[in-house]
């Protein structure tokens, strides 16, 4: 991991050694201005992407050093005959009743999505934040799901939670986007412990 970072930081400080800060601004690109951007760089680690006219306007990415899928936290899945009624408390503030409004709504509507004989259901709370739970149909107990930033990545037939997991096709994430402590988390859900476990964090 170190040698990562130490690669990782080489080659910011070549892009930038190599940049004219002589052409400077203090605007910050607008998004329609970045959709036009181009890889100035790249190796197996980083890339950055920008401005090919104005290199200082660039955001850079880094590789998501995770290689396992969800095939390999594969569960069979639970064939839904019915449901069992939800435990969940009646909540006496406003927020709690909304949630709990959320959650009841999507338990009913919903089949099994995640981990076999779960029903994950999820909301905003904040800008950017998103909170959810999952929901055993067996028992109705409802266990929370770690807080992200831009949301959840998951099947029904696997134990695996990607969060935040927002990757280009070439598996790299943008390091430059707020908010700054954004990046992929990868979790396991462990069925005997009932609770979910970190099995990868990508750095800032």
């Amino acid at each position: 991991m170190v040698r990562v970072a130490i690669k990782f930081a080489f080659a910011v400080i070549v892009f930038l050694s190599t940049t004219d800060l002589k052409v400077y601004s203090q605007r910050y690109p607008e998004s329609n201005e970045r959709n036009q951007w181009k890889v100035l760089y790249q190796d197996s680690i980083t890339k950055i992407i920008g401005d090919s006219k104005f290199k200082y306007l660039f955001d850079v990415y880094e590789r998501v050093q995770f290689s396992k899928s969800y095939a390999d936290f594969n569960v069979d899945t639970l064939l839904q005959l019915s449901k069992h009624a939800l435990q969940i408390d009646s909540g006496d503030t406003y927020q709690g009743k909304r949630i709990n409004t959320i959650i009841n709504s999507v338990y009913q509507k919903s089949d099994i999505n995640f981990g076999g004989h779960y029903i994950l259901a999820q909301w905003g709370c904040g800008a950017p934040c998103v909170a959810g739970v999952i929901i055993d149909v067996n028992d109705g107990k409802i266990y929370a799901l770690p807080t992200a930033s831009y949301g959840y990545d998951y099947k029904k037939d696997s134990r695996l939670l990607l969060v935040d997991y927002v990757v280009d096709k070439d598996g790299y994430y943008n390091k430059s986007i707020e908010p700054w402590d954004f990046h992929p988390v990868v979790y396991e859900w462990d069925e005997f412990m009932k609770k979910f476990l970190l099995i990868y964090e990508a750095k800032r």
